[in-house]
């Protein structure tokens, strides 16, 4: 291991470059100035702005809106069967309590017409 571990610190030891160094490099770059992309060329670089990611939070708020008010206003339909349920319910027991007070009463109107039953007499 110790070989390996000495190649490798070889390899890997700091070498100062030649004095010129920085020119070369420099003379190797191409200058040319920066030329202004035309329309066609510049509409792709718009969906890298910053400003893309206002748009998408702008479309996922108004999907957020969408569906927000999809869900109230079902959740409306449903209130309102439930309150017409309710209010034929309620009719029903109405109906169904006004029938049973007219069987009540002519119920009663027969038991207090019926003769009292005369009790046998013993032999």
């Amino acid at each position: 291991m110790n070989r390996l571990e000495d190649e490798l610190k070889n390899a890997l030891r700091r070498k100062e470059p030649p004095p010129d160094f920085a020119e070369r490099l420099l003379a190797r770059i191409p200058v040319s100035p920066a030329s202004k992309p035309s329309g066609w060329q510049a509409l792709p670089s718009i969906f890298h702005l910053p400003k893309i990611h206002w748009v998408a939070a702008g479309v996922v708020a108004c999907l957020f809106v969408w569906i927000g008010t999809a869900q109230y206003r079902k959740y409306q339909d449903v209130k309102a069967e439930g309150e017409k349920a309710k209010n034929q319910v309620l009719l029903a027991l109405h109906i169904a309590s006004t029938k049973l007070n007219l069987v009540q009463k002519v119920v009663l109107e027969k038991d207090s017409r019926a003769p009292l039953s005369q009790p046998k007499e013993s032999q």
